[in-house]
């Protein structure tokens, strides 16, 4: 998970809730890959079809709909009050609609879970407290690192993840924070891990017990 970092989660978020709604329906277990008419390509597989298909195809099944808990509603329409509010003029024609799209299905796939009985790692339970603030967390540092003047490119070819000023790794140094250059377009986010976040925000979406990964002898 080299590249994942805030900056690539929200191109990700643009491009998932335009395509899929799978990848946050791990927990919505009615839910299979049949759920999108895209004919783009998915990386996550259903959670309850090991042997499902990585590409994505129209179909006639017709699955049951997912319903999101009232408290989960309600912290949705808050979320997506603050997110239209937060996107800046100019790209609103374009990200306002993928974005709602794609924020009414992360909020329902953590409510299914919460439903489920789902818990983060340390016990506590799956909250729309955390879904808000997983949410407009992720949505603000893709909106001020990936659109406008201070957007980041990764100057390599691969996506080295941003684990921040502070964070020690034996095996390898990120000269990156040790240049002004960075330091001054991150400000006070120099010491953010933006990998933790990113890994943060989609943890409580998956069941992790249940899900398989494929394509590893590709890698």
């Amino acid at each position: 998970m080299k590249f994942s970092s805030s900056i690539l989660s929200t191109a990700l978020l643009v491009s998932a809730s335009c395509s899929s709604a799978v990848a946050f329906s791990t927990h919505q277990r009615t839910f299979s890959m049949r759920t999108t008419s895209s004919s783009s390509t998915t990386f996550l597989s259903s959670t309850t079809e090991k042997e499902a298909e990585c590409s994505s195809s129209s179909s006639s099944d017709t699955p049951a709909e997912s319903t999101i808990a009232p408290e989960f509603k309600a912290a949705l329409d808050q979320a997506i009050a603050k997110l239209k509010s937060s996107i800046p003029p100019e790209a609103s024609s374009a990200l306002e609609q993928p974005l709602t799209h794609f924020t009414s299905e992360y909020f329902t796939s953590l409510s299914d879970a919460a439903a489920a009985g789902a818990t983060n790692p340390d016990g506590s339970p799956i909250t729309p407290q955390q879904a808000v603030k997983n949410m407009l967390t992720t949505l603000s540092y893709g909106l001020k690192y990936g659109v406008g003047q201070n957007k980041f490119i990764f100057e390599d070819v691969r996506h080295f993840a941003l684990r921040g000023a502070n964070f020690h790794n034996p095996e390898e140094t990120d000269a990156r924070y040790e240049t002004d250059a960075l330091k001054e377009k991150l400000g006070t986010d120099v010491s953010t891990d933006f990998y933790a976040v990113g890994c943060d925000f989609f943890r409580p979406s998956m069941d992790l017990e249940q899900s398989v990964v494929l394509g590893q002898d590709n890698l």
